[in-house]
């Protein structure tokens, strides 16, 4: 089944930073950055190594304050490695980090949405939600075209009912054959499809 979305409030995470990305970036950025973190250099080998929680809650200050270069595609594709960790909370805090940037994600998204394990092709999505590019609807698509994890469908399709564009009528077609016994997968494309159409 796809991601269901929910129309709740932002709300707060397990230690209080709360889910918009301005109140995020300001509250982060707020934290004292450790003299360890205080380089690039130093933040990035932290990305290569075996990363905590609380050493990520003293990077997460390094980040936003710009002694990372999220800019750099390697130290994004460093990142991947935070959320392959089966750390629940530790995913959550790089999430919280990558909605509060303004850089360009593409490397570290090409990353997720391409990687073997479906739990994080689903991660790479739910970054889409929060990128405020054209680029979007044709991650979407890619993922609607080639996908064969049911779920990882499902969560491109909930943002395509959001996103997509004429564009997508073909690809959304192609997949509603594809998953013809998948019960949501049918309501979602038939959704996407009204909300293009404007029917």
């Amino acid at each position: 089944m796809g991601l269901v979305k929910s129309n709740a409030p932002a709300s707060s995470n397990a230690d209080g930073l709360a889910e918009g990305p301005m109140v995020a970036r300001t509250a982060i950025a707020a934290e004292p950055v450790p003299p360890r973190l205080a380089s690039a250099g130093a933040s990035a080998e932290m990305l290569c190594g075996d990363v905590k929680l609380d050493d990520f809650l003293s990077l997460r200050a390094a980040v936003i304050s710009g002694a990372v270069d999220f800019a750099d595609r390697a130290v994004q594709q460093r990142m991947v490695g935070c959320f392959e960790k089966g750390d629940a909370a530790m995913r959550a805090q790089v999430t919280n980090v990558l909605k509060a940037l303004s850089v360009d994600l593409s490397p570290l998204l090409q990353c997720l949405v391409s990687h073997p394990d479906p739990h994080l092709r689903i991660q790479g999505i739910s970054l889409l939600e929060f990128r405020r590019s054209s680029d979007v609807e044709s991650y979407l698509l890619a993922v609607v075209e080639q996908e064969t994890d049911v779920q990882v469908c499902g969560a491109a399709l909930d943002l395509l009912c959001e996103v997509g564009t004429e564009a997508a009528l073909e690809p959304l077609e192609r997949l509603k054959l594809r998953f013809a016994s998948e019960a949501y997968i049918q309501f979602a494309v038939a959704l996407a499809l009204q909300r293009i159409r404007g029917i």
